[in-house]
């Protein structure tokens, strides 16, 4: 499994409603990709800074979604909240240990 990290400057009072578009918009765009197996999206309300990490089968899987250019449509339904370019990293899972 295979993660991308975006990483988003919103100005605080503008994140709840990032937030939003992020799940009416971006997440069902991304139930449709091939290979997505789920998302997480972490936020410092006070800092104004949105980190998503979403998860996918494979990084072909990845790739395919920025050829495509999903991944830089679903950015760009950010412009007018982010003070900052946003930056992407990916990385391979190596461990998943989480309690319930």
């Amino acid at each position: 499994m295979y993660v991308r990290v975006t990483t988003f400057q919103i100005p605080p009072d503008q994140l709840s409603e990032a937030l939003q578009i992020a799940e009416e918009v971006a997440v069902p765009a991304m139930r449709q990709q091939a290979g997505f197996r789920g998302h997480i999206d972490l936020v410092d309300r006070a800092n104004g800074k949105a980190v998503s990490l979403t998860f996918w089968d494979n990084e072909a899987d990845i790739t395919a979604g920025e050829s495509s250019g999903y991944y830089r449509e679903q950015v760009a339904r950010f412009a007018s909240y982010v003070t900052a370019q946003p930056t992407r990293e990916i990385y391979e899972v190596s461990t998943v240990d989480l309690q319930q």
